[in-house]
This record gives C-alpha cells, sequence and structure tokens, in this order.
C-alpha cells in the first residue's frame, strides 16, 4: 500500500472515530465509544502494517524530537503558571480553585523531575555527557 493510501485511511478513520464518540457522548454510551475508539486503532494497526514506502528517515525524527520537546516544555510552564495564578485567585477570595492550582503545580513538577531523569538517562545511555574533571 502506498504512503497517499494509508493517510486517507487514516483521515478517514479519524473522522468515523470522531463521529462516533460524539454520538456515544450524546447518548451518553461508554460502551459504544469504546468500541468505535478499539476498531480505529485496530484499522490502523493493520493498514500501517501493509504500508511499503519509508515513512521515517532521519529528518522526520529530528523534527518530530524539536516538537515533542517544545511542546511538553510549553505545556509545563503553562500548568505551573496556570497552577500558581489558581492558587493567588484563591487566596485573594476571587475564586475557590486552591486544590487544583496545586494539583496543575505539583504534576508540573512530576512532568520537569520526569523529564530531567530522562534527559540524564539518555546522555549516559548514549554517550551524550562528558565527565567533569
Amino acid at each position: 500500500m502506498r504512503l497517499l493510501t494509508f493517510k486517507q485511511i487514516r483521515n478517514a478513520v479519524t473522522l468515523c472515530t470522531v463521529i462516533i464518540t460524539a454520538i456515544a457522548v450524546v447518548i451518553d454510551s461508554f460502551l459504544l465509544s469504546l468500541i468505535g475508539v478499539s476498531i480505529g486503532i485496530m484499522i490502523l494497526y493493520l493498514s500501517k502494517q501493509r504500508v511499503t514506502e519509508i515513512m521515517r528517515d532521519e529528518r522526520t525524527l529530528l523534527i518530530s524530537q524539536k516538537a515533542s520537546t517544545a511542546t511538553l516544555s510549553l505545556s509545563i510552564v503553562g500548568m505551573a503558571f496556570t497552577g500558581l495564578l489558581l492558587i493567588i485567585l484563591s487566596r485573594q477570595g476571587y475564586a475557590d480553585f486552591e486544590q487544583l492550582g496545586y494539583t496543575l503545580d505539583y504534576l508540573a513538577l512530576i512532568m520537569m523531575g520526569t523529564k530531567s531523569y530522562f534527559d540524564w538517562h539518555y546522555k549516559n545511555q548514549l554517550g551524550g555527557q562528558e565527565s567533569g574533571e
């Protein structure tokens, strides 16, 4: 199968999955949503196995890596600032979202720690970190 055909199948499956999930939300059926998403995942997996063209090279991997790093960094900063803002507003009496603010800040802290750990781990594993003197 050609890559263009796979992309068309992927778009059609995504559209169908969104429609099925929207219908499931309207009729309040978790089972319908679960079945629709599961079938969509299976169709995408089986379609991807039949693609014969090269889907990834070094350039696309580098672009994906840079996009992922930027997204994660912006998400962490956004969560931390939103949490801080909610805590400050709650203490000033404007809103009662102090617990949500703390939750967002703790999640941002956990994500920062996890990212730092994996950065350290992969630098050591791949030999990207030089030993200091």
